[in-house]
């Protein structure tokens, strides 16, 4: 079977299938209770496709779920939520105006238009003082999976400030 004879399903399931076909067991070892798939088999060839054809969405589906499971498990939030800007960081109150370099945290995501991941997963956020926390942050850019871990200290309500373990410090001031 080609890709373009399975009815254009993606070349992940295509791999799948094929993946699949070959941990299927002997069709003569098959016991009594198999006789429609023997059946089938003598009306339609090879017992491996069907028996991959008709398992697959159970496949699929099971797949699904355990990359759902595996992606909440330790999903965790942020000590702080909104948006927040990189300019004038310590200056009294809110910002009036973020129209420029921004970092925005919520619902386990932080958003950065600073640096090269615009995207990042909050894996974990521990608190380890009054207003501090250790954060571990994980993403994926289309090429590597990575994690990015900093201490982020709550300075009051309208600033946060940012110490990568591998350098680099930054004051945020949270935006109206």
């Amino acid at each position: 079977m080609t890709p373009t004879e399975n009815g254009g399903a993606p070349t992940a399931i295509y791999n799948v299938c094929v993946t699949i076909m070959w941990a299927v067991p002997d069709p003569r070892r098959v016991d009594a209770s198999n006789k429609q798939i023997r059946k089938t088999d003598q009306a339609h060839g090879s017992r491996k496709q069907v028996v991959v054809m008709n398992k697959l969405p159970k496949i699929v589906a099971s797949a699904a779920a355990v990359v759902a499971l595996v992606a909440s498990a330790g999903a965790s939030d942020y000590p702080v939520t909104g948006k927040f800007t990189y300019d004038n960081p310590t200056a009294q109150g809110p910002a009036t105006d973020c129209g420029g370099s921004t970092m925005t945290f919520g619902n386990g995501t932080r958003r950065d238009t600073v640096g090269s991941v615009p995207e990042l997963q909050n894996k974990t956020a521990r608190q380890i003082g009054a207003g501090e926390y250790n954060v571990v942050d994980t993403f994926y850019n289309g090429q590597t999976w990575g994690s990015v871990r900093y201490q982020m200290r709550v300075v009051d309500e309208n600033h946060v400030q940012i110490d990568y373990d591998k350098g680099g410090s930054y004051t945020l001031r949270r935006c109206q």
